[in-house]
């Protein structure tokens, strides 16, 4: 997984870690007839928050809705598979919204959570719990 530190120039959340990429759907990813295409708009937040190209992208898998409570929309969450190695992702790492990047491995997630717990984005707690819950995680 990969976590990053939002700027200190953001509005929520300045200074916390945040699951990468991260955004928002809005009615300009649908279509005529209203379908969304998250995949699209995924690919989009990847390449604008890390600043690589789609091409490094192998899969995207959606795998659960999440209720962001405190803004009153779903988050959907999706697991993202590189075609890379973690160490150019983190050379090439470039975003205006977050400092350098965070690699968890899922056996270290736990670990993780429990040391920055009081850091972490809640709507990023939310996906971790959805993670854990999905077949990704046993």
């Amino acid at each position: 997984m990969v976590f990053a530190k939002r700027a200190d120039n953001i509005t929520e959340y300045p200074g916390f870690l945040e699951l990468v990429p991260s955004g928002s759907i809005d009615k300009e990813c649908a279509d005529a007839k209203g379908v969304v295409d998250y995949r699209s708009k995924l690919l989009s937040e990847f390449g604008e928050e890390t600043s690589l190209s789609k091409e490094y992208v192998k899969r995207i898998s959606g795998f659960a809705f999440v209720l962001d409570i405190n803004h009153n929309v779903y988050e959907i969450c999706c697991e993202i598979l590189l075609e890379t190695e973690k160490e150019l992702v983190a050379q090439k790492f470039s975003s205006k919204e977050y400092n350098a990047p965070v690699f968890i491995a899922t056996n270290n997630l736990d670990n993780f959570v429990k040391s920055n717990v009081a850091s972490i984005v809640p709507t990023s707690m939310a996906l971790i719990e959805a993670y854990r819950q999905s077949k990704w995680a046993k």
